[in-house]
């Protein structure tokens, strides 16, 4: 695969953004004075432990001419958030220890004073546990409809009279009538992702990735070679152009523009319901203005009840349950992981940007 995240590195921008409308950032009323990285923390977990929202982070950050690089965070490394003109502004010491100076509550005013890093190849954290989303990054695959794969290439047959191919086989595809790209990714037709309305609309397909191939000679059939298999390769499975990912800085947590309504439509593994850093499909996607970033507030739909009284039937109110971000956006679905958890949580769960009207997201 050509995937080009930028894994390990996810990283916050180091700035001091403009407040957003909301106002300043709001303190977790916990936060400690200051905190040193550990092997193991995430930035969100580390946001948590300042702000009341981890998402606005960022808006904390400014220049600090004492790191030496801004744009990585590391093991070692001294966190604090002081008051600038009554508004919190975060501080990092590259691998720095600290002294307080006047202590002065939460808030207050302490020195940090820089020292030498003693493991030049410690790696950056992480903004979220990546091994929770590495299987969905590459392989996984959203086409429009059924007929995207029904289309493709497939494979006839295998080296060897196999009934089967694996990694090291060559197979035989029809359908290949160009010698570029030469590299592909193997397909099943998957099911399909609708969106829960009266009647279901289709948003699209999921394409089961079984391995990869290289092209090897052009022809009716052309030969390739199986380079990577998740499971058996058999006759019929489909080809497709393999994608190239990019996965940038921009890869920040942060509210979406414009206010957003959706809902849980699946879970990537396959799990009975949904928990921390689980990932999940929702039935909004580019289209819909979603982005790889944006986060979203989870609300558990309402159980029905009957009214001793009146003996109606009711839906009782939903209930805030957690906290999502996106990772990786199709045209009209989306995959996000679970980053907060308060109550279970299920599929058709509805799942709101913080900035949605009328709706409560504390």
């Amino acid at each position: 695969m050509f995937l080009k995240p930028c894994l390990g590195i996810i990283l916050f921008a180091v700035l001091l953004a403009p407040a957003l409308a909301e106002g300043d950032p709001e303190l977790n009323p916990q936060h400690p004075e200051s905190y040193v990285v550990v092997t193991g923390d995430t930035l969100w977990d580390i946001s948590g432990k300042f702000l009341r929202f981890p998402w606005r982070w960022m808006e904390l950050w400014r220049n600090n001419p004492q790191i030496e690089n801004p744009n990585l965070i590391y093991p070692g490394d001294v966190i604090a958030v002081r008051l600038v003109d009554g508004k919190p502004v975060a501080e990092i010491v590259r691998g720095g220890a600290m002294t307080r100076v006047s202590p002065t509550g939460r808030g207050g005013t302490i020195k940090l004073s820089p020292s030498i890093r003693t493991s030049a190849l410690a790696e950056a954290i992480p903004t979220i546990p990546l091994d929770a989303i590495q299987p969905f990054l590459s392989h996984t695959r959203v086409v429009t409809s059924a007929d995207v794969l029904d289309h493709a290439a497939y494979v006839v047959g295998h080296s060897d009279h196999r009934l089967a191919a694996a990694a090291g086989d060559s197979i035989y595809v029809r359908g290949i009538a160009t010698d570029t790209p030469i590299h592909y990714g193997i397909y099943r037709v998957g099911h399909p992702y609708n969106r829960p309305s009266d009647p279901p609309v289709l948003l699209g397909v999921e394409a089961t990735f079984v391995g990869e191939a290289e092209l090897k000679r052009l022809g009716d059939p052309a030969t390739l070679l199986v380079t990577e298999s998740v499971s058996e390769i058999l006759s019929g499975d489909r080809l497709l152009p393999e994608q190239t990912l990019s996965f940038d800085r921009n890869f920040i947590p942060h509210a979406p523009e414009k206010p957003i309504e959706g809902h849980i439509i699946d879970i990537l593994d396959g799990s009975p319901s949904v928990a921390r850093l689980q990932a999940v499909v929702l039935d909004k996607g580019q289209e819909d203005g979603l982005g790889i970033g944006h986060v979203l507030m989870i609300y558990q739909s309402g159980d029905v009840a009957t009214d001793p009284i009146t003996h109606e039937t009711i839906n009782l109110p939903e209930e805030k349950a957690g906290l999502l971000m996106i990772f990786r956006v199709f045209d009209h679905v989306s995959y996000a992981l679970i980053l907060e958890a308060q109550k279970d949580m299920r599929i058709l769960d509805t799942v709101r940007s913080p900035n949605y009207p009328t709706k409560d997201t504390r």
